[in-house]
């Protein structure tokens, strides 16, 4: 019997996802602001900076960067890690994959 009761609850939490997958919305933000350095603890405020503004009102989910070594640092994996937050990098051939950023001199 415990069995059954199990069996249904899976079921009843893949109905709800699947109808909470129906409600969600993804969108995608792109932002650059201007750093005086690239020094990491630089850039991780910078990075808090836009995080903060991107929460009022959105989930951060994911933070995409080039292999930069200040956006691979073990501080700001850790604090991705602690919000959830996953990191995704861009190949580490071709600089041109980097789009935008590269491209623009602040």
């Amino acid at each position: 019997m415990a069995e059954h009761v199990e069996e249904e609850a899976k079921e009843e939490i893949t109905e709800e996802e699947k109808k909470s997958m129906e409600d969600f919305d993804v969108e995608v933000f792109r932002l650059a602001i201007a750093l005086p350095s690239r020094a990491a603890e630089v850039v991780l405020e910078g990075i808090i900076q836009m995080y903060l503004q991107l929460t009022d009102g959105c989930q951060v989910r994911q933070l995409h960067s080039d292999r930069a070594r200040e956006f691979t640092t073990r501080t700001l994996q850790r604090w991705c890690l602690n919000r959830g937050i996953y990191r995704t990098t861009t190949a580490g051939d071709s600089p041109q994959k980097n789009g935008r950023a590269e491209k623009r001199q602040f």
